[in-house]
C-alpha cells in the first residue's frame, strides 16, 4: 500500500494510487476502536490473527497520513490519530534496560507470529515516520489536489 501510492504519486499513476486507497480504506474499516488493526488479513480484509503487527500499523499510518494531504478528508486524519495512540501505548519509554528503552516490538502482544518478543528497528523507525508525517500533515493548512 505504502510502495503503491508512493510510487503512483512519483509516476502520476492514479490507478496505483486508487489501489491503495481502496485498501487503505479498508483498513479503516477493520481497525479497533483502540487503533488495533489485525497483523494478517484474507482477502476480504477479515482479521486471520489475534495480534497486532506494530510495524505494518506504524506504515498503515504513514499511508493514511499522505491520503489526508493529498484529499483532505477527515477519516484518514482520524485514522492515523487512533493508530499513532495505538502505537505511542506500546512503545517502550520506561524500561531499565537501556538496549530496550525506546524500542517498538514487531507485534503485539510480543508473541505475535511478526517479529516475535523483540524489538525491530524498522518498526521502530516506521513509528517515528508515522509520528512525524502525523504532525506536518494535520499541522499544515490543507489545499486537497484532487480526487484520487
Amino acid at each position: 500500500m505504502q510502495g503503491l501510492v508512493n510510487i503512483g504519486r512519483l509516476t502520476n499513476r492514479q490507478d496505483l494510487i486508487v489501489g491503495a486507497r481502496k485498501t487503505a480504506d479498508a483498513e479503516i474499516q477493520i481497525m479497533g476502536p483502540d487503533g488495533f488493526l489485525p497483523g494478517r488479513q484474507n482477502s476480504q480484509f477479515h482479521s486471520t490473527v489475534n495480534w497486532c503487527c506494530l510495524t505494518g500499523s506504524a506504515q498503515t499510518s504513514l499511508v493514511w497520513s499522505t491520503f489526508y494531504q493529498l484529499t483532505g478528508e477527515d477519516k484518514y486524519r482520524t485514522a492515523l490519530d487512533k493508530i499513532n495512540r495505538y502505537l505511542m501505548v506500546r512503545h517502550d519509554i520506561r524500561n531499565s534496560d537501556l538496549r530496550l528503552r525506546g524500542g517498538l516490538p514487531g507485534a503485539w502482544p510480543v508473541w505475535g507470529d511478526y517479529g516475535r518478543l523483540a524489538i525491530l528497528n524498522w518498526a521502530t523507525n516506521f513509528l517515528v515516520d508515522a509520528l512525524t508525517a502525523q504532525k506536518y500533515s494535520t499541522a499544515s493548512s490543507l489545499t486537497p489536489v484532487g480526487q484520487c
